[in-house]
């Protein structure tokens, strides 16, 4: 019988491991190089008009369902996938006027396959450019234009979270502002407040819609120019509450949950170059009083 010298068999075991390693490059190089095929073709395909303009009817159909507003967009484009950028973009509140246009909006996101499955939606970060933000509420109204607003997206939330175990988490990491105009005139408190911004950075340390918390690590402003107006208020009465017993206890666990404001927490604020005026038209208003 023939016999086979031990070191010739580890010399085949070795030559068949480098094969099998050599043959594993192989693969996992002809798989990324297709993976990046398939990549540049979808990123031309994007750019393509009429495929962009099904993305944006989709993205604003989306929205404005969801808000229950009017939402509209000029242009879309994705960039590299993670990338989000709409210009001309436009939300209109219950009242028909505007609440929010924005010249240009760009959002990066973390595609993180483990956050997504999870339904934890990270946006890391969020450009606005040449924006106008106006919120408004009228005399004797419990909530403002924006706040009818986050309310639908808490109460999407809830929904889903009574309907599935895990309900969808949204995180924002940074807000950049550039040339941003701003006015809220509450009539209910008498204030008005306009605010034009050059330069601005906000970094969220955490985004709690569905317990209406919003806390702010730092807010950086550059170059802010703020006009507060007093005025007369015209403070908001609740409605009175049915005698029923039952009814009592479900509008007034309804009301309480409505009238649970949005709370802000801010930890830091840097303010450089900035201005602040002050009217108060309550006193220039009042009568004079007569000796």
């Amino acid at each position: 019988m023939s016999h086979t010298p031990k070191h010739f068999d580890q010399f085949f075991r070795r030559l068949g491991r480098r094969r099998f390693v050599k043959g594993s490059f192989r693969v996992l190089r002809y798989l990324f190089l297709f993976l990046f095929i398939l990549l540049v073709i979808g990123w031309f395909v994007l750019q393509h008009d009429k495929v962009q303009n099904y993305l944006l009817t989709e993205v604003t159909t989306y929205l404005s369902e969801e808000l229950e507003t009017k939402v509209e967009a000029e242009r879309i484009d994705y960039s590299f996938f993670d990338k989000l950028v709409l210009e001309g973009f436009y939300v209109q509140d219950h009242r028909g006027d505007t609440l929010l246009y924005s010249r240009k909006l760009k959002a990066s996101f973390d595609l993180n396959l483990l956050k997504i499955i999870r339904k934890n939606y990270d946006i890391k970060d969020v450009y606005l450019t040449d924006a106008r933000l106006k919120i408004f509420r009228d005399s004797a109204q419990q909530f403002n234009n924006l706040d009818l607003i986050l309310q639908k997206i808490v109460k999407e939330n809830k929904a889903e979270n009574q309907e599935k175990s895990t309900p969808p988490i949204l995180s924002v990491d940074h807000l950049y502002l550039d040339n941003i105009h701003f006015i809220q005139d509450d009539r209910v408190k008498g204030m008005e407040m306009m605010a034009f911004l050059e330069k601005g950075t906000i970094d969220v340390k955490n985004l709690d819609l569905e317990n209406k918390l919003i806390e702010i690590e730092g807010v950086d402003l550059k170059t802010p120019n703020f006009t507060m107006i007093e005025k007369q208020g015209f403070p908001y009465v609740s409605p009175e509450i049915s005698a029923s017993a039952d009814t009592e206890e479900k509008e007034t666990t309804e009301t309480e949950e409505a009238e649970k404001k949005f709370q802000i927490a801010i930890n830091k604020i840097g303010i450089s170059d900035g201005r602040f005026k002050r009217d108060n038209l309550k006193k220039a208003n009042a009568p004079e009083k007569i000796e």
